[in-house]
């Protein structure tokens, strides 16, 4: 289990706790369960690149502790 930082525009922070073989979309639909916002409308950025949901965390090498940026 590693623990994700997600920030958005409106500088609410939400913390996550997952697997690193999750993929994106796994991870959208979990921060959804949270904010209560479609995970359809989610997206997640690391370093100004958005991720694309069918990779997984270990593929862009996110790792515990990340901070990641998201939008919706």
């Amino acid at each position: 289990m590693i623990t994700l930082f997600f920030n958005n525009k409106l500088s609410q922070k939400i913390i996550l706790q997952c697997s690193s073989n999750d993929s994106i979309i796994t991870i959208k639909k979990l921060i959804s369960l949270k904010i209560g916002v479609c995970y359809k409308h989610i997206q997640i950025y690391k370093n100004s690149v958005m991720l694309r949901d069918s990779i997984t965390l270990k593929d862009y090498e996110i790792h515990d502790g990340a901070s990641l940026e998201i939008i919706f």
